[in-house]
């Protein structure tokens, strides 16, 4: 938004989402350095295709094999995302049975099993902003709008996987196999980029 703006001529102050800010809000209660879980962590995106079934497949695959569970978390204070029923569909498919739903019933909790976890694969915007935050590794799968594309470069971090990629099979297994060699197994205090997305969030306040 802010580049768009800019080649508008139109004067624009580069801010960031406040999720951060309540995200070491709640890391300065915790503990670092406690185990990470043996769960890797999955959700959808706004731009979730079924054409991904093969690599899905695989990806389960990989993940099993390297001794790690696999769990999707979900949650949200009234509706859950509409795409969603079609993800766990497709989940099932690729996996052979339904996947494991965790429903975080809080803020806190949603933060608890993204910092517990060793590794987030994700296509939405705020559990990726918050695992960066957190100190937990994702993967990204693009959205219906830039926004991951502009995060996940904000972050030094590799552009989002194409759902409907003919070679998503071939990309998913070379990323999450380089992933897998390094995951961590203890909690962290926060992520690389934590104190430059609080710097960028609270320019949203500025004003008050």
């Amino acid at each position: 938004s802010h580049d768009l703006l800019s080649k508008l001529d139109i004067p624009a102050r580069l801010a960031f989402d406040s999720l951060p800010i309540k995200a070491k809000e709640w890391l300065d209660t915790q503990k670092a350095g406690g185990p990470r879980s043996k769960t890797i962590i999955l959700a959808g995106s706004s731009k979730f295709s079924t054409e991904s079934l093969p690599a899905l497949k695989r990806m389960g695959a990989l993940i099993e094999e390297a001794g790690y569970e696999m769990a999707v978390l979900s949650g949200a204070a009234l509706h859950h995302s509409n795409d969603d029923a079609a993800f766990l569909a497709t989940l099932e498919q690729a996996f052979g049975r339904p996947p494991q739903v965790i429903d975080a019933g809080s803020l806190d909790e949603w933060f608890g099993v993204l910092h517990q976890s060793p590794l987030l694969i994700s296509g939405r915007f705020h559990y990726t902003i918050a695992a960066a935050a957190l100190g937990t590794p994702f993967i990204a799968f693009e959205g219906n709008t830039p926004k991951l594309h502009a995060l996940s470069e904000f972050l030094d971090a590799p552009p989002p996987l194409s759902y409907s990629s003919p070679d998503l099979t071939v990309e998913i297994t070379i990323r999450l196999t380089k992933m897998m060699e390094s995951l961590p197994e203890t909690t962290a205090q926060g992520g690389e980029k934590l104190v430059d997305m609080l710097a960028l969030a609270a320019e949203n306040y500025k004003g008050l």
